[in-house]
């Protein structure tokens, strides 16, 4: 047989010399692979001559059988050039947990398995034997030791099942079954009341292999069987309602004659060549009850751990899909209800989606609907608390969902409401333009013509319900003049300023363009000059502008791009001046 993978392999190694006791081997496996593998064996004392009468019984499986082994594992040790310990006795030796639940130390069976490539020993100069210690009820030690190396030693991987016994005490377990072999003499119909009374029936047998393993039992005694004419003489039938498919009379006949006295079945032992008989159901024999081994329920079967079920029939099980899984038992696949469009679903159209889980599916309400899923109702999420509208806001309901508006004096989008701005007011001598009093609207100010703003020129609605600065004011400045020259239209130009008084023009950037604004705003028709470097000597008070660029055209002075009031970089000897016509 080919395996897909690399089989677990059993070996034992049987001596038929009986004569010769004393002797000791060890056996071990090389080369496993997936068609084939090697069995060495090596007599320690041959006492007997070089490898007589002995036999080598193997098994090989790719999973775990069910339910003569509860464990299967491997230990694998690397190649090392270290000696082993002392305290281990000079082997090399590793715990080992077990997984299941055990009531006792369970039988734990080990095999040796070396490959003979890589450089490593050739098993003809090789011996290694493995062996287990210390078993308990959770864990044990197992050993190994390669006998003859001498330059190290070779990864060995040694090989573990755990047997468990699988009947009742004092039963012998055999294809499906429980074999409780009675040794007390009782009738025919006393060995079947016994067998009912503890749960089985009298030994059925259905082929020539449970047959033998019955009649081993007894050890070659006679002892009753479950087949019977009483009913209907010359009909057998067997007491499980089991179809009579095999039979073991004497003579190779197909069954026995008609005898008004003997109405029931034995086999008969090595006395009779191990054929079957009929006697009387009144004779005394030892017999053997029969009963069903539930895999399903100890759990020994191998079914799909999610969606299979395990079903018990007599000798054996089966597995099946749950409902809602596809798939032969032993693989189950989820089937998606939602995805099949055949199917009718119990969900409320429209308003409920189809969720599918492990072996079935469940309804669910869409957002804004509620109910079991297979109906569903508008859900009220004002009413129930259950939407995110803002406190200043009012929550309205619609049909499936829901919206917000914010309250009168709030501006938002309903999950944010900011609160609205009071008026700001306006300046005297000035204008605002913007009446928006809603979050982020801007209001900016200007002053009438003679006035200049003080503050800030604009101001915006805050999410607290402030304003981001403060009305500015508007202060008169219809004063300038020119002076130092003894005449009223030409001299120093000054200007007057509420906050800072008169003070005069720094003359960087100062040009005809400049004079021309001071003299029409003194009433003159423009200027002829535009002198600079304090012409007509230096001011006394603050220097109120710089880097003044007029176009000419500006009403005031102080109404041209400018540094600014009292921002400038000059001294009194760049006093500028005007001289007009």
């Amino acid at each position: 047989a080919r395996f897909s993978t690399i089989p677990t392999v059993l070996v034992t190694a049987e001596h038929h010399r009986k004569s010769l006791k004393h002797d000791a081997a060890s056996v071990w496996l090389e080369d496993v692979g997936r068609t084939s593998f090697k069995v060495c064996l090596r007599e320690l004392q041959n006492f007997d001559g070089p490898h007589q009468d002995i036999s080598v019984n193997w098994m090989a499986f790719e999973g775990l059988e069910f339910p003569v082994f509860t464990e299967l594992g491997k230990t694998a040790f690397d190649r090392s050039t270290s000696h082993p310990l002392e305290s281990n006795n000079y082997a090399q030796c590793r715990d080992v947990a077990l997984t299941g639940n055990y009531p006792s130390p369970p039988t734990i069976l080990v095999m040796p398995k070396h490959s003979s490539s890589g450089g490593n020993i050739d098993p003809q100069h090789n011996s290694i034997a493995a062996w287990v210690e210390d078993i308990s009820t959770s864990e044990f030690k197992v050993c190994f030791k390669e006998l003859h190396t001498s330059r190290g030693y070779d990864a060995v991987t040694v090989t573990h099942v755990v047997l468990r016994g699988i009947c009742p005490e004092g039963q012998s377990y055999f294809n499906g079954f429980c074999y409780g072999r009675i040794t007390s003499c009782q009738s025919w119909s006393n060995a079947s009341r016994t067998c009912l009374n503890n749960g089985g029936t009298l030994v059925g047998i259905g082929n020539a292999e449970e047959d033998v393993f019955v009649q081993h039992l007894h050890h070659g005694r006679p002892s009753w069987i479950g087949l019977n004419d009483r009913a209907n003489e010359g009909s057998y039938l067997w007491t499980n309602s089991q179809p009579v498919t095999y039979t073991n009379w004497e003579n190779g006949i197909s069954k026995p004659p008609s005898s008004a006295s003997e109405d029931c079945a034995e086999s008969g032992g090595r006395n009779n060549g191990y054929h079957w008989v009929v006697s009387d159901c009144a004779d005394c024999r030892n017999f053997t009850c029969k009963s069903d081994f539930n895999e399903c329920s100890h759990g020994k079967y191998t079914c799909a751990q999610i969606g299979g079920v395990c079903v018990n029939i007599p000798g054996s099980y089966s597995c099946r899909c749950q409902r809602g899984y596809s798939g032969n038992g032993k693989t189950c696949t989820d089937f998606d209800e939602c995805a099949d469009k055949s199917k009718k679903l119990k969900c409320h159209a429209k308003l409920a989606r189809c969720v599918n889980t492990p072996g079935s599916y469940t309804c669910q309400c869409i957002t804004g609907y509620t109910g079991s899923g297979e109906k569903c109702s508008d859900l009220n999420e004002c009413t129930n608390s259950l939407h995110n509208c803002h406190e200043h806001a009012d929550c309205i309901n619609n049909v499936g969902s829901f919206s917000c508006t914010c309250k009168s004096g709030y501006t938002g989008n309903g999950l944010i409401c900011y609160p609205d701005c009071r008026d700001p007011g306006t300046p005297p001598n000035g204008y605002r333009r913007g009446t928006s009093l809603k979050y982020k609207s801007v209001v900016h100010y200007t002053c009438a013509r003679g006035h200049v703003i003080s503050g800030h020129s604009s101001t915006q609605c805050k999410a607290d319900g402030t304003w981001s600065n403060p009305v500015p004011t508007c202060h008169s400045v219809t004063n300038v003049r020119l002076v130092g020259s003894g005449y009223r239209y030409k001299g120093r130009v000054e200007i007057y300023h509420p906050s800072y008084g008169w003070g005069t023009v720094c003359d960087d950037s100062w040009g005809l363009r400049d004079a021309n604004v001071v003299c029409r705003q003194l009433g003159y028709s423009g200027a002829r000059a535009a002198p600079q470097g304090a012409r007509y000597g230096q001011g006394r008070g603050p220097i109120l502008l710089d880097d003044v660029g007029c176009n000419g055209s500006e009403a005031y002075l102080w109404s041209c791009p400018s540094s600014g009031w009292a921002s400038h970089n000059c001294g009194h000897g760049e006093d500028a001046s005007a001289e007009c016509y």
